[in-house]
């Protein structure tokens, strides 16, 4: 699961999400939604633009933004002898087609991905470590439905120059005939054919690794989980696992319901009159998502960053996505307050906080920490006013453009990448309340060294300096006792 979310905002223009495949619909009737998770989508009516938004997952693991629509199924079952699949538009191979029986003998695997997903293209070097490491037992490809050989060579182009990555595996381009076998609603997606040409697993990107890999060559059993979330129909708006969820729940009045992590169900935050939902997320992450900040101008969703969360508990490992490089499952749960009568959506969050706080024995309360931030400061404010255009905050892996937006923006828009994981809070000391313009730079953007020297010739400059936050600090209540007088965050 991965909350790495890469933004990609422009108007006059249509393009899938990278997370999830969503519909076209104007995002403020989500809205607030997904963000390990986040981002909206569309000015009001004052602005009167079309909008564009590609968001990278995660999770994490995870996270999406729009309203779960019916769910697509696979025309295969698992065990199924599949056809003859021929895949075309092949790059960094001998021919531009090929039949996957070619590789008969291999456990074949399809890695679905676009430039949308930060986290199927910075899995990139594992990828090909583990292509080399078990090049005589499997053979990965890569799968991009939705952009065609100019646009994935730029893509592989940029990696190679800004983050020294040598994308060397078969790579399909714009072969939509694949998303019509393997239909899917979240990336990184991975279809396993086995050596006789069988349907073995579809499972999350997590699943291919060492361990796995090394199983099959020994030849002997895995067990993966499946995303099998995928073929059922979850509606947001109605009760969970009830009637097409699981059961009859026309006459539910009122309903609170925790589950642990369901397999294949993609990440939902969500409030409005009649639910609240959070979908495979830790505790922390619900925390943060119900003291977000509001939701901007651009539909940026403003999880309470994780840089500014403190935990007070006897085990951390207990609430964390990762432990040691792993992705613990048992951390990761879906809650959901249903109201048939409307009410306030601010009276459905407060008793989400107090559900949540009953059930994990936990207490929350404000505070404020000297902590190392990350401070973007200006040296020269005559480079950076913005003149004319279109708007633009696209913060991708290989750089970022911003284009009528103001540094707040520019800001929460970091937050929607690997930064929404950063150690370090992201300050504005510009002291600019304009807006900024055409600032086209290119960078290693997770790296902030990097991102500094990209920035310094538009006058801005990021430095690591102290400066004191305000701090949200999660409490085990039988484990420690805040000093009297704190406020709490309810």
């Amino acid at each position: 699961m991965s909350y790495t979310l890469y933004l990609y905002r422009k108007f006059k223009t249509t393009r899938t999400c990278s997370h999830r495949t969503r519909d076209t619909k104007p995002l403020h009737q989500y809205m607030p939604n997904f963000g390990s998770a986040f981002i909206g989508a569309a000015f009001n009516s004052i602005f009167k633009m079309k909008y564009l938004i590609t968001i990278l997952c995660t999770l994490f693991a995870h996270a999406t933004i729009s309203a779960q629509t019916s769910p697509p199924k696979s025309k295969f079952k698992l065990g199924d002898q599949l056809p003859a699949i021929t895949v075309k538009n092949l790059i960094n191979y001998h021919s531009s087609t090929e039949n996957l029986t070619k590789f008969k003998g291999k456990t074949v695997i399809l890695y679905f991905w676009n430039d949308g997903c930060a986290s199927s293209i910075q899995g990139w070097p594992k990828l090909l470590h583990l292509q080399e490491q078990f090049k005589n037992h499997v053979q990965i490809i890569l799968v991009n439905e939705s952009q065609d050989k100019k646009a994935v060579q730029d893509i592989l182009t940029a990696q190679r120059k800004i983050s020294h990555v040598d994308m060397t595996l078969p790579t399909v381009c714009l072969d939509r005939d694949l998303n019509v076998l393997f239909p899917r609603n979240s990336i990184p997606h991975l279809v396993w054919i086995d050596t006789a040409g069988k349907l073995m697993a579809i499972t999350s990107g997590d699943q291919l690794n060492a361990v796995n890999l090394g199983a099959l060559a020994e030849g002997r059993a895995i067990s993966m989980p499946q995303k099998d979330g995928v073929k059922y129909r979850v509606d947001f708006a109605k009760p969970l696992f009830i009637k097409s969820n699981g059961g009859d729940g026309d006459f539910v009045q009122w309903q609170s319901i925790l589950s642990e992590y369901f397999p294949g169900l993609t990440g939902e935050f969500s409030i409005d009159s009649t639910s609240g939902t959070i979908s495979n997320s830790t505790m922390i992450t619900m925390f943060r998502f119900l003291h977000k900040r509001e939701t901007d101008r651009l539909g940026s969703l403003n999880l309470f960053p994780a840089s500014r969360v403190v935990l007070k508990v006897k085990d951390t490992a207990q609430y964390m996505i990762r432990v040691n490089d792993e992705l613990k499952l048992k951390n990761f749960y879906t809650y959901q307050l249903y109201s048939k009568k409307p009410k306030a959506p601010s009276i459905l969050r407060s008793m989400m906080v107090v559900d949540i706080k009953k059930y994990f024995g936990v207490e929350c309360y404000w505070s404020k920490q000297r902590k190392l931030c990350l401070v973007l400061a200006a040296t020269d404010t005559s480079k950076f006013p913005f003149l004319n255009g279109e708007t633009m905050a696209a913060i991708r892996p290989t750089g970022v453009h911003l284009n009528n937006v103001t540094f707040k923006e520019f800001l929460d828009a970091m937050l929607a990448t690997e930064y929404h994981h950063s150690p370090y809070p992201l300050i504005d000391e510009t002291g600019y309340k304009g807006k900024v313009g055409n600032i086209i730079a290119e960078a290693n953007v997770v790296n902030h060294q990097d991102l500094n020297r990209a920035l310094n010739k538009y006058g801005l400059q990021f430095t690591l300096q102290p400066r004191e936050v305000d701090i949200l600090v999660i409490y085990e209540t039988d484990y420690f006792k805040p000093q009297p007088g704190v406020q709490f965050a309810n």
